[in-house]
């Protein structure tokens, strides 16, 4: 290595291996989650009856909730759950049981909005920031040791998000 041509450069090829891993980190996370969203709640038989899947009547429910929710913004999250709280607390069993199911579909949407969703915009916010301070410094302020640090500051933030997922 310290013969190598370049080898006083290698922060490039460094930073896109990173690169290549965050997002491999991000893609597979999110393909499982995916692989284990797409578990059939029911299905249809021969006789054109709609029969029991792979999922329990609960987890029909909870999966049904989920991907219905899965798209929405926190804050809209964040009320549904807090209706449905206020659900569970019914008389009524039946509401209650149906506002419990609700409740775990809510909260699984609301784990893949602050983590998935929320990691790839992290992502793109701290890339955006990176560039942004590397065109705005000059070349003589590059060598600096507090630009240095800055630098790996954010990317120590991008990999520990990234390892969150």
């Amino acid at each position: 290595m310290k013969n190598s041509v370049g080898h006083n450069d290698i922060e490039g090829s460094v930073q896109k291996v990173m690169d290549i891993m965050v997002d491999n980190v991000l893609r597979r996370a999110e393909s499982t989650l995916h692989s284990l969203a797409s578990i059939k709640g029911s299905k249809v038989d021969a006789r054109g009856v709609e029969v029991q899947g792979q999922l329990d009547p609960s987890g029909q429910h909870v999966m049904k909730v989920f991907n219905k929710t899965r798209g929405w913004e926190k804050a809209d999250i964040e009320e549904a759950t807090s209706d449905a709280q206020q659900r569970m607390g019914s008389a009524d069993q039946s509401v209650a049981d149906d506002a419990a199911e609700d409740y775990t579909g809510l909260q699984l949407a609301m784990e893949y909005a602050e983590n998935i969703k929320g990691s790839k915009v992290e992502e793109r916010r701290l890339r955006d920031e990176i560039k942004q301070a590397h065109d705005d410094t000059s070349e003589r302020d590059r060598a600096t040791d507090s630009y240095r640090q800055y630098i790996a500051s954010l990317q120590w933030k991008n990999d520990n998000n990234a390892l969150i997922c």
